[in-house]
């Protein structure tokens, strides 16, 4: 493809060792992630089918449940890497920027949020006056309006 050969010509010009090279590491990480993933895609190093990224992810969290059995910090920090890394390479699938997803659903929890708090203020209470569960109800309420 177009972009292959682009990323190839980009590779002699600029004298990289790698196809990987060339991703600015100032990025946010998982921005840089779905550069990383474009350019071994066009490498021809991709899966073929999204079908094989669903199972992809699904092995990651089992790896990662494991190491939580485990207890092992390390390797549950190592697991998390990989699942985002995977829910990454997902998003690409559809065509979706990984990075405005999160953001999108960062923004949309913050404003439900702070209708939560508006909610507890109007009634003259605290947030921490509530029990989880109460809470829980309130979140709900507010995601339905």
């Amino acid at each position: 493809s177009n972009m292959k050969s682009w990323e190839k010509q980009k590779q002699k010009q600029k004298q990289r060792n790698s196809r990987l090279d060339g991703v600015p590491s100032i990025l946010p990480s998982i921005v840089s992630s779905q550069r990383i993933q474009d350019k071994a895609s066009s490498a021809g190093f991709d899966w073929d089918k999204i079908s094989e990224v669903w199972e992809k992810l699904d092995e990651e969290l089992i790896e990662l449940k494991e190491a939580q059995s485990l207890n092992n910090f390390d390797n549950i920090e190592s697991e998390i890497g990989d699942v985002l890394f995977t829910i990454v390479n997902l998003s690409r699938f559809f065509g979706i920027s990984a990075e405005n997803a999160l953001r999108k659903s960062n923004k949309k929890f913050i404003n439900r949020f702070q209708k939560l708090e508006k909610k507890i203020n109007e009634s003259n209470k605290n947030i921490e006056d509530h029990s989880k569960r109460e809470l829980n109800d309130i979140w709900d309420e507010v995601k339905k309006s």
